[in-house]
Parts: structure tokens; C-alpha cells; sequence
């Protein structure tokens, strides 16, 4: 009986060291493929992480603004964002149900909280993300779908804070220029075109002083693309652009510019230049034209070449008695006539 018994014992014995024995080489092959990770490859992996986190930073230069003579701004840049989508960041997981359905609940929940804050129609919205989803491909994801510009800057940081975050919605950092002058100094001060370049007046004549220099910085993102501390590498800071003053007043240009409207409104003209100046200094405090135009973005749709021509410098006159003024004023000045002299034009 003895015998008998101890049969069961040998093949439990037995069993157990057979597991041992699994165990022991599945342990041991564990440790040979973290140490052969860690060790042969790890260089690589390591560097191939970075390189996935790692990324250039654009760090804009601030375009120079344009003032009046008392430093009053005819044109600033102010800082806005663009909100936009990124469908690569919520395309369904074929080998993964489950994930797939979170993701499809996290983006139904954030579809009317971006609605609501960006003042859209959600159906607006809601069509916009499924077509650009439609165009992403596993093969040629698409990144970046601008969804609204010229968001305020405050709403933009409102976006970026937002908790829980808004799945697949992003916002970049951007400038909008503004020209606070609006029609009555447009054809001196000029407006950017589309790609942020000087296109008319002052702003493209002195292009070269307002604009800056963009900077960047290279360094580790995380999945939110925040800026990991410690991970700066380089630094190459922007340089912001010079200010230009100019001698015109805004006031005086405002009082001047409804002047000739009520030229335009009386007489019909097909022009009116008007210019203002000081006799003291020779300064020039107001310069019009007619017609003209507002420069602010999306306002400019009625601008013709009319509108866009500063009359006063870029058009010629036969300046006829205009003149007179001056040689009267130079023959006061020398004293060769007086407010009481006469003359007799036969």
C-alpha cells in the first residue's frame, strides 16, 4: 500500500518540475529579449523615440505696427488662433471594437461643446469632421482640416484648457492684422495679401522694417503637443518687427476723410485728394483719397484700382493756381508785397 501510494507523489513531483522548468525558460527568455532590446537595440529605440516626440517649433515674429504721430496704431497684428481637426486622431481600430466605440462616444460628446464654442452650427460641424474623416486614409492621413480662423485669443486658450479634451480638435497659434483707421487712411497705410506680405502702401513699402524674423524651438512633445519640460534642445528666439511712425494724425485724417465725403455726396467728382499740412514743420497730417476702401480682412470684396490709387502722390495735376498760394506766400516772406498791395490785371 505503501508502494502504491507513493506513485501519485512521483507524478505530482515530476509535474512540478516541469513547470519549473517552463517557467524558468519562459523567465529566461524574457530576460534574454529585454536584454537584448535594452542592450542591442536600446540606442536605436531610444533614438527613434525621440525622434517621435521631437519636433521643430515655429516661433512667429510679431509684425511691427504702423502709428500715427502720437503713437496712435493705424495697423497692428493681434495674436489669434485657428481651430482646426485632425481625423488622423480618431480613425476607427479594425482590430480593436472596443477602442473604436470609446473613440466614436468621445467625439459625439465633443462635437457640440466645439460647436458651442466656436458659435457654429453643430449639423455645420458634424458635416465638416465626416467628410474630412472620409478624405483621411490609412495610407494618406490627413492632419490638418482648418475648422474656423481668427478665433480670439482668450477662446483659443479656453480650447487648448478644456477638460475633458476636445478629441481630435487642436489649435494653432496665429496673427490677424487690423487696420483701426479703416477707410480713411487705407491707401497710405495699405493692407497684407494672402500670404502675409505687404500688398499696398505703407506695408509693402516698408516690408522690410515691419516684418521680423520668424524663430524655433526644437523640442519633445507630448500627445497633446505641449512642450516637455527639460526636453528644449535649441532655441532660436523670433525677432519681432520695427514700428513704423509717420507724421499723419489720426484725428485730422478721420475729420478730413468725412470731409470728402460730403464732396463726393454734393458734387459727384470722380475723385478728391486732400492733403493737410503743417507750415511750421512741412509734416504731412492728413492724406486723402476718394474713393476708397476699408483693408481690414474680408472687408475689401469692392476694391477696385480707383479705390487702391493714392491720388495725392500717385496721380499728376497741373497744380493751374494751387500754386499762386505758394508765390504769394514766398513774396510775403521776402517782403516785396503786403496784405494791403494791389495789382491791375488788364
Amino acid at each position: 500500500m505503501a508502494v502504491r501510494g507513493m506513485v501519485p507523489n512521483d507524478m505530482l513531483r515530476r509535474r512540478m518540475e516541469r513547470a519549473f522548468w517552463l517557467i524558468l525558460l519562459c523567465y529566461l527568455a524574457l530576460v534574454g529579449r529585454l536584454l537584448y532590446l535594452q542592450g542591442v537595440q536600446g540606442p536605436i529605440l531610444h533614438q527613434e523615440a525621440i525622434q517621435r516626440r521631437e519636433e521643430r517649433i515655429p516661433l512667429p515674429a510679431r509684425r511691427g505696427a504702423i502709428c500715427d504721430r502720437n503713437g496712435r496704431p493705424l495697423a497692428v497684428s493681434l495674436s489669434v488662433g485657428v481651430v482646426g481637426f485632425d481625423p488622423s486622431q480618431v480613425q476607427p481600430n479594425p482590430d480593436d471594437a472596443k477602442a473604436t466605440a470609446k473613440t466614436e462616444q468621445a467625439l459625439t460628446a465633443t462635437l457640440p461643446r466645439v460647436a458651442a464654442l466656436l458659435h457654429l452650427p453643430e449639423a455645420d460641424l458634424a458635416d465638416l469632421v465626416k467628410r474630412a474623416r472620409a478624405r483621411s486614409k490609412p495610407e494618406a492621413p490627413v492632419k490638418w482640416v482648418v475648422v474656423k480662423r481668427d478665433v480670439p485669443y482668450d477662446l483659443a486658450q479656453q480650447i487648448r484648457d478644456t477638460h475633458p479634451k476636445l478629441i481630435g480638435f487642436g489649435v494653432q497659434d496665429a496673427s490677424k492684422r487690423v487696420y483701426s483707421s479703416a477707410q480713411s487712411a487705407a491707401q497710405v497705410v495699405g493692407f497684407l495679401g494672402a500670404g502675409g506680405s505687404g500688398a499696398a502702401g505703407l506695408e509693402r513699402a516698408c516690408g522690410r522694417w515691419l516684418d521680423g524674423h520668424d524663430g524655433y524651438a526644437e523640442a519633445e512633445l507630448d500627445d497633446r503637443k505641449r512642450e516637455i519640460p527639460g526636453t528644449l534642445q535649441r532655441l532660436i528666439p523670433a525677432k519681432d518687427g520695427l514700428d513704423i511712425h509717420t507724421t499723419l494724425d489720426a484725428n485730422a485724417q478721420h475729420i478730413v476723410t468725412e470731409e470728402a465725403g460730403r464732396i463726393v455726396e454734393k458734387y459727384h467728382p470722380k475723385g478728391v485728394s486732400i492733403v493737410v499740412v503743417e507750415p511750421d514743420t512741412g509734416d504731412i497730417l492728413a492724406l486723402v483719397s476718394s474713393p476708397n476702401y476699408d483693408p481690414n480682412p474680408g472687408r475689401r470684396n469692392s476694391l477696385t484700382g480707383e479705390a487702391l490709387a493714392e491720388r495725392c502722390a500717385a496721380r499728376l495735376y497741373e497744380p493751374g493756381s494751387t500754386l499762386k498760394a505758394l508765390t504769394i506766400a514766398g513774396a510775403l516772406n521776402d517782403g516785396a508785397i503786403n496784405r494791403g498791395s494791389g495789382f491791375y490785371c488788364n
